[in-house]
């Protein structure tokens, strides 16, 4: 919970001799915690892909940590913070077209109507049905047109501001990158 702790409002106590900071030994515990299900999930994850058979971004973030000399736990984090950043995209994504849906109900109408005639009631969608799906492939587009899924916010609703989102998003991402070089995570230093 947020603010429950004193030294949020006053990071002066961070300071203090151990023996004064009784917060610790509960934020430790949370610490090791985390580290336990990180790195748990990320070894499962490079376990299910060793014998190669199909490629994983554990193992090709496994592989780039063992060749710069980072720790299996810093491995494991980047991994565990890509996949929260891709499930707050997400997330954002769904709820813009639910947003988009609950305003146009004629939309999702037409939708249903596709869906229902690709695939019927037998079985759900596979990738294999996209083709088949114009419309709601059309829904897709449209809502990252509309709603830009980026914490920033940023839509694009013409050819000019679609390449100056470009630019903003790819300033953020190199100051982004150089600031997680500097954290240690491991990426590459950005030009």
């Amino acid at each position: 919970m947020p603010g429950k702790y004193l030294v949020e409002s006053m990071p002066a106590l961070q300071y203090l001799p151990r023996p004064l900071k009784p917060w610790m030994k509960e934020l430790e515990e949370f610490r090791d915690l985390e580290e336990k299900l990180t790195l748990g999930y990320y070894r499962e994850a490079v376990r299910a892909t060793d014998d190669d058979s199909m490629s994983s971004f554990a193992k090709g973030v496994q592989k780039m940590c063992e060749d710069e000399g980072y720790s299996e736990l810093q491995a494991a984090t980047t991994c565990m913070k890509i996949l929260g950043a891709g499930s707050d995209t997400a997330a954002n994504a769904i709820y813009a077209t639910i947003h988009a849906g609950l305003a146009y109900p004629e939309v999702v109408a037409k939708a249903h109507e596709e869906l229902d005639r690709v695939v019927e009631l037998e079985r759900f969608v596979k990738w294999d049905d996209e083709p088949n799906l114009p419309y709601i492939r059309a829904i897709i587009k449209e809502q990252h047109r509309w709603r830009g899924i980026s914490p920033l916010g940023i839509s694009a609703s013409s050819r000019v501001s679609i390449v100056a989102t470009h630019r903003i998003l790819q300033d953020f991402r190199t100051l982004r990158l150089k600031k997680m070089y500097t954290m240690g995570i491991g990426y590459q230093k950005a030009q």
